[in-house]
């Protein structure tokens, strides 16, 4: 299986230096975002506003919809606009079980590495986000059931993921973490036990939260490639979770 692929927010053909991106063919990607010639095999939307809401689709016509529009939004120049608490965060995953990991800021921002960005047209994708949503299948926990999650003095939103891990971590609550720098993008702290772990080889991006052996947490403001489970994603920007994370060792709060 070859190793996942986890873009956040981007724009490759900006960024095929850092990420060695595939070149696309001319008339596949106009605006730099979306560069695979492969057609995922399932998609799953993340919304988080008021409350966080997930659906996902393994519909072929749903998702050459999404990847359509993706290629059809036009991008502006950067700008300094506050980052939002807020956002529809799209994970294309392909049939190897690579993934594609696209984050759209509140505002028509679309958020990357470097900086933020201007985008028009996010509102067809939020058409077709409305039409994957099924009552029957979908998830959904009001802002006051979520599990919360303070860096330091500073709580910041987070996007966890629905799995057996996640579960038992609630379990927990409420929880006190002494993190500590590891290798200049990641701070890492002991749970106090061991938990589910369901570890997939996977390339983190900053505010990505995982399980690492089991029993501890790591959360990044960096990048790096290992086996771990995910457990959720700060939606914080890379720039805010430098500066929460990489000035010394933190203290997390989970409650």
């Amino acid at each position: 299986m070859k190793e996942k692929i986890v873009v956040t927010a981007l724009f490759c053909a900006m960024l095929m230096p850092v990420y060695n991106c595939p070149a696309a063919e001319p008339e596949a990607a106009d605006n730099g975002i979306w560069t695979e010639e492969e057609k995922p095999v399932s998609v799953r939307y993340d919304r988080l506003d008021e409350s966080y809401v997930s659906a996902e689709s393994e519909d072929p016509e749903q998702i050459g919809s999404l990847i359509d529009a993706i290629r059809e939004l036009k991008v502006g120049e950067q700008n300094e606009m506050e980052t939002l608490d807020q956002g529809d965060y799209l994970t294309f995953t392909f049939e190897d079980g690579r993934e594609v990991y696209l984050e759209f800021q509140g505002d028509n921002l679309v958020t990357e590495d470097n900086g933020q960005y201007s985008v028009e047209g996010l509102e067809k994708l939020h058409t077709i986000f409305n039409e994957m949503y099924d009552p029957e299948n979908i998830a959904h926990w009001e802002e006051g059931e979520n599990m919360k999650l303070k860096i330091g003095d500073t709580e910041v939103s987070v996007i966890w993921e629905d799995n057996a891990s996640v579960k038992e971590l609630r379990s927990l609550l409420p929880l006190e973490i002494k993190m500590s720098m590891y290798g200049g993008f990641e701070q890492v702290g002991s749970i106090g036990q061991s938990i589910t772990r369901d570890d997939k080889q996977t390339t983190t991006q900053p505010g990505d939260i995982v399980l690492y052996s089991g029993d501890q947490i790591v959360i990044f403001y960096g990048s790096n490639s290992w086996a771990y489970t995910r457990l959720g994603h700060v939606t914080s920007s890379q720039r805010e979770m430098e500066e929460l994370l990489g000035a010394g060792d933190v203290t997390v709060t989970l409650y």
